[in-house]
């Protein structure tokens, strides 16, 4: 079977590595709920590589479900996709130029939309290069997944 790679639909990201302080006047990316969640096009291009979130210091996980495969995360941002074909696909953080250094990522569907609730699907920490996150996952035609 002929895997996708859709990059970066979720990171979960671990307070490792952000010692510093934000900016005093520093907002939250935009995509830093499920609301806000960036669109990955159904139709590619494969691989689809995300805008880089230059500064994820303010992201914040208020009222998000918690990835199952960590213990602990401090910052997320969102990315929604709802595949055209019902096949296996790669989610990952290591096929990209992302600016974090160690992740966590969490594929979930929901019944209402950006709202939730939530149903996690799968999850990883640090299964693919470094630190990095990679999720192989068979996604179902026209499910959004988040």
């Amino acid at each position: 079977m002929r895997s996708l790679f859709i990059v970066m639909l979720l990171i979960a990201v671990l307070a490792v590595g952000f010692a510093s302080a934000p900016p005093a006047f520093a907002a939250p990316p935009p995509n830093d709920t499920p609301a806000g969640a960036e669109v990955i096009p159904p139709a590619g291009p494969f691989p689809y590589l995300s805008a880089v979130t230059p500064d994820i210091s303010d992201a914040t996980v208020t009222g998000e479900p918690a990835p199952s495969c960590a213990g602990s995360f401090s910052r997320s941002i969102w990315y929604v996709f709802t595949p055209p074909y019902g096949r296996p696909y790669t989610i990952a953080t290591d096929e990209t130029a992302t600016s974090v250094s160690d992740t966590v990522l969490a594929v979930y569907t929901s019944t209402g939309g950006a709202a939730g609730p939530f149903t996690q699907i799968a999850c990883d920490d640090d299964g693919g290069a470094g630190s990095l996150s990679r999720v192989d996952a068979y996604l179902y035609a026209g499910t959004e997944y988040w």
